[in-house]
């Protein structure tokens, strides 16, 4: 048995490669005898990391070694993956007593070797790296699989570097990214004395990544290098808890970029007043020229877009116009609404009212709660469909009608308890005509003491109609008997027996309706104060039984739906207030953003995570992603860009709740095949539908289709992988 050691660069500089030889069973037997208790960690102990504790080989090398070398004892741990013809090779207690035989930064590749020395593996040649050495970082860790399919290659975890594995398989299958650097272009463009930047470091620990990823001789590696670098400028990835798989990616790019860049001196450009006289299309190239004056790079040339940012203050109006270079395009998603109960009471003149105990949310408008009323009442054969006016009121019966566009929201739990017991309920009546019709309000009250004996009454008529005494006689107070009366008879009693006086309400208080008419007024209210409150029924709606219904909680959207609550209009917070050159003070302006310039390569992140300090909560929505042919020209706001389509190209997955969960990632290969990254593990899928409706995707990557088909086979990747 030979133990070659095959390393990027050795400790001392030297070129030469020291090999440790073990040619009996004793001196492995040997070795084993230092650990004690040896023959119970044979056993696999729990919590191990793939490829650091143990590490996967191909059936014919595993069986090399128990032939060659038996076992200690038969029924130690082995496993066989069902979607692989690979075992796991125990190597964990072994691993510590070899320490000093090996530095840290080696990999270290174990054969069987025949007769003649041949292997059943070959070890890989030893690789070079152009550029400045890693501080603190190793080599990777391999796990050889012959005849590999290049990019077919997992990624090991290190311990909850999921997050990091999706997000690096996404930009490994960028084809333009992966080219400019297995074709070694990169290195001429390295900006190590970039103070932005890593020095060099991320865009050489990228590249080996890549290499390693695409040279088609393993099944996975370690990304233990990539994450050193990353750690050493960013310790919040140093550690190994979960993080954010889109903060890692805007990182790596960002890092990149910086790296990249080939700005050695970047120009100053002051804001210029006349530049808000420029048309829209002048202002944006100024500004991205002036961006890529300071910023020229691979991933600006491939990846960044431009959003157009509007502000307009509330008080003068004053508009304010920038273009901004974005990387992502990070769209909301709908905050997913708790429901609660909120009351309907219809009254419906002449038939028995009718009470809805309504499912809502805080956004719940008017035109959908009163599409559910009707659509409940629709079951009914009398029923014949008829708009419908709502309106809520306060505990001094003062109505408020609601507009199309209000909620129907009242009776939630920041209502205070009088409220909730009182005056939570929302009214409603049948009209013919909103648009066209005037409200008159009803209040019904004693004498006495002016409070309410029912409930406030509306009544819908048309603006040619005059309100006097004889239309309250004739119109109102028919109906009022007819519904609040206990002896609907009494109307054939005389006008004395039931006296009453009717006002009218001004903005100065209450006036007498005597023999004048109202007429053309939206709203009229009228009081009639009665000598008598006793002969009331104190019908309220109460002893009605309750029709439950529901608004319909929306749990799936579409990709173009996410993008137009992205470009909705949003009035600033007191904490984000605009500073309006005009007004000379802060404002809370109202901001828009659009898509202007489009990027080949778009990559897209869903923000399915709310972070706000009252709480954190994950969206599970499903989202509906187009994954051929994505048009987004009737988003932009720029009229006379050139039509373009995408086409998905990879995904990164979340599975599972905010506190803990998993990333995964999916991408299309040059092959034209789909395939799933699950840390080490890859695995064929089939390729996305379309529409692709799912709630794992967080982060999207499409490729602009510059052809009328993007799914090709890239017949450079062996060649970019030789060079």
């Amino acid at each position: 048995m030979t133990q070659e050691d095959v390393v990027d660069e050795p400790m001392d500089g030297s070129s030469e490669v020291n090999v440790q030889k073990i040619t009996t069973k004793d001196q492995l037997s040997a070795l084993i005898d230092d650990v004690e208790n040896t023959r119970d960690r044979w056993y696999m102990k729990q919590n191990q990391v793939e490829g650091l504790d143990y590490q996967l080989v191909p059936k014919e090398q595993f069986l090399a070694f128990y032939n060659t070398f038996g076992a200690v004892d038969d029924d130690r741990d082995v496993i066989q993956r069902k979607d692989e013809d690979r075992y796991e090779l125990l190597t964990i207690e072994m691993k510590t007593n070899w320490e000093h035989f090996f530095t840290f930064n080696q990999v270290v590749l174990i054969d069987v070797l025949d007769d003649e020395g041949n292997g059943v593996i070959q070890p890989p040649a030893p690789r070079s790296r152009n550029g400045p050495s890693m501080n603190g970082g190793g080599s990777l860790s391999y796990a050889r699989v012959a005849d590999q399919i290049p990019g077919v290659c997992g990624l090991q975890n290190l311990g909850n570097t999921c997050f990091m594995a999706s997000s690096l398989q996404c930009l490994s299958n960028v084809p333009p990214l992966r080219q400019y650097f297995l074709s070694g272009h990169y290195k001429g463009e390295v900006n190590e004395q970039n103070p932005l930047g890593t020095g060099g470091d991320l865009a050489h620990a990228f590249a080996d990544l890549l290499e390693q990823l695409w040279s088609g001789e393993n099944s996975s590696i370690s990304p233990r290098q990539i994450k050193t670098v990353i750690g050493q400028i960013a310790p919040r990835f140093s550690g190994f808890s979960q993080q954010d798989s889109q903060e890692l990616m805007a990182f790596v790019l960002d890092g990149l970029h910086e790296d990249l860049n080939r700005i050695k001196n970047k120009p100053y450009f002051a804001d210029n007043d006349e530049d808000e006289n420029k048309s829209d299309e002048e202002l944006a190239k100024l500004q991205w020229d002036q961006y890529k004056a300071r910023n020229d790079s691979i991933i600006v040339d491939k990846i960044h877009g431009q959003i157009k940012s509007t502000l307009t203050c509330p008080t003068c109006m004053k508009i304010s116009i920038k273009f901004d270079p974005i990387c992502f395009l990070s769209l909301p998603l709908p905050i997913p609404e708790k429901q609660f109960e909120q009351m309907f009471l219809l009254m419906q003149p002449d038939k028995k009212w009718a009470l809805f105990a309504m499912k809502v949310t805080r956004s719940t408008t008017v035109p959908e709660a009163t599409k559910i009323i009707q659509d409940d009442l629709a079951k009914s054969i009398e029923y014949k469909e008829k708009p419908i006016v709502l309106w809520k009121m306060d505990e001094r019966q003062n109505v408020q009608f609601l507009r199309a566009d209000d909620t129907v929201a009242i009776n939630n739990s920041y209502s205070s308890y009088h409220q909730q017991q009182h005056h939570n309920k929302i009214y409603g009546i049948f009209v013919d005509s909103p648009e066209q019709q005037l409200m008159v309000v009803v209040k019904n009250q004693s004498v006495s003491n002016e409070r309410p004996v029912t409930l406030p009454y509306v009544f819908a008529i048309s603006p040619g109609v005059e309100i006097n005494r004889e239309w309250v006689d004739n119109v109102a107070m028919p109906t009022i008997r007819s519904e609040f009366f206990k002896d609907p008879q009494l109307v054939h009693d005389a006008d004395e027996g039931v006296p009453y006086e009717i006002f009218f309400e001004t903005p100065e208080g209450l006036s007498p309706l005597n023999e004048e008419s109202i007429r053309g007024v939206s709203v009229t209210t009228l009081v009639i104060r009665w000598q008598n409150p006793q002969i009331f029924n104190g019908k309220d709606g109460k002893a009605l039984v309750d029709r439950q219904c529901r608004v319909p909680v929306p749990t799936l959207i579409t990709l173009k739906d996410c993008i137009d609550l992205f470009t909705k209009d949003e009035k600033l917070s007191e904490n984000d207030s605009w500073y309006c050159p005009r007004c000379k003070e802060h404002k809370r302006a109202t901001k828009r953003l659009d898509l202007w310039k489009l990027p080949d390569v778009l990559i897209i992140h869903l923000k399915r995570f709310i972070y706000d300090r009252w709480h954190r909560e994950k969206i599970g929505i499903q989202v509906q992603i187009p994954s051929r042919g994505l048009e987004l020209n009737d988003k932009l706001a720029n009229d006379k860009h050139e039509h373009v389509q995408y086409d998905l190209i990879g995904m990164s997955h979340h599975y599972g709740v905010l506190a803990g969960g998993h990333y995964k990632a999916t991408g299309l290969n040059p092959n034209g095949k789909w395939y799933e990254f699950n840390d080490s593990s890859v695995h064929e899928i089939p390729a996305p539908d379309d529409p692709y409706i799912s709630d794992s995707p967080y982060l999207l990557v499409y490729q602009r289709r510059a052809s009328p088909d993007v799914h090709h086979v890239d017949e450079n990747i062996a060649m970019e992988v030789n060079e």
